[in-house]
């Protein structure tokens, strides 16, 4: 039995065989072959949902660019690659995506599966850029899908959690590269930003609030903005721009993290939070997070606040973020605009699991 860990060093995947194909062809002939198996990404995943006692099939070998359509905006791509290479080829050739994750590390295919998403009032999920796919189905075929092959089932296609196949291949809508500003406020007035929640949440082109559920303050606010829309001001609610680069975790080097300060740069190192060349986050992390409706956001905080005494021992921050609906099956978004309540833990997991089962009652 062989075994590998998560980046976060917190699961232990286990299977009879590992298996890393550097082809589609190859990937082909290892499912006919194993024809039972699950597959992995990055390996990015708090739980056990790529665990299997016989394979696991990583697409971490199957990181090519296959072809940018400079009329067509589209760029075709294989499974493995990871945002964050993809993003600096696209810029380099005069492109970019809509929308990017926190962390530039995770895989397209990935991220895509598993409804992955970074933040903005009017956008959605990493996936509502997919445009096609191949896909390797259980028997070695190759499948190809997309709103023209399967117009009834492709939104059902998209975030589909492996259950299809392995993706090998994403062909992503792209459009002109663009330039992002970031800026951060420090210790925001809660109750300012619960009675504007839509207004501070709209506040740029993608806006992250970073929480340690204390009664008075939010601790961060990270607006991103395209380099056209107006600067914001100063202040927010009294609350002064941070006047150098912070982490969005406390004691943290802000080394790793994107630049801020309301500096323009391209839109690839500007709406993660994390640089590629750096471990994201904490690294050393479990990880949770919650989807409700934007209607109910502001209720939902000042209910999580009433946890905070019992949270701060094993929490490093919450982030939330906003995912605009679409009409993909199984994403956290369909139908419907909603806010993301992610808590990244520190701690035994035994802690957080207790924790986890008394804020999901």
């Amino acid at each position: 039995m062989k075994s590998l860990t998560n980046w976060a060093g917190n699961y232990t995947f286990k299977a009879a065989s590992f298996h890393t194909p550097a082809s589609i062809a190859e990937v082909q002939e290892q499912v006919a072959k194993i024809r039972t198996g699950r597959v992995g990404g990055t390996l990015h995943s708090f739980n056990d949902i790529v665990n299997n006692d016989v394979h696991i099939l990583s697409t971490s070998r199957l990181d090519r660019i296959i072809n940018l359509d400079q009329v067509k905006c589209t760029v075709t791509v294989e499974a493995g690659i990871r945002y964050g290479v993809l993003a600096s080829y696209l810029h380099d050739h005069g492109f970019a995506l809509a929308n990017l994750a926190s962390l530039p590390h995770i895989s397209v295919g990935g991220a895509i599966n598993t409804g992955t998403h970074g933040s903005g009032m009017t956008n959605g999920c990493l996936a509502t850029s997919v445009l096609g796919m191949e896909i390797v189905t259980a028997d070695g075929a190759l499948l190809y899908v997309d709103r023209d092959t399967h117009a009834t089932l492709f939104d059902g296609m998209l975030v589909s959690l492996g259950a299809l196949g392995v993706v090998v291949t994403v062909t992503l809508k792209v459009e002109p590269t663009f330039n992002v500003r970031q800026i951060v406020f420090e210790d925001v007035p809660c109750a300012d930003i619960l009675e504007n929640w839509d207004a501070v949440m709209g506040l740029g082109y993608s806006v992250s609030l970073f929480t340690t559920w204390g009664p008075t303050a939010v601790d961060k606010v990270w607006v991103k903005q395209r380099s056209t829309e107006p600067p914001v001001c100063r202040s927010l609610f009294g609350s002064n721009q941070a006047q150098t680069d912070v982490h969005p975790l406390k004691n943290h080097d802000a080394a790793c993290c994107t630049k801020q300060l309301g500096e323009d740069g391209p839109w690839h190192e500007r709406l993660p939070h994390f640089r590629l060349d750096f471990t994201p986050s904490s690294g050393d992390e479990l990880q949770s997070e919650y989807f409700v409706p934007r209607a109910v956001a502001p209720v939902i905080y000042r209910l999580l606040q009433g946890y905070a005494v019992r949270v701060a021992p094993i929490l490093f921050v919450s982030e939330i973020r906003s995912i605009a609906a679409d009409q993909l099956w199984l994403s956290p978004a369909y139908g419907e605009d909603i806010v993301a309540f992610r808590l990244t833990w520190k701690g035994s997991e035994a802690a957080v699991n207790l924790m986890i089962a008394d804020l999901e009652v």
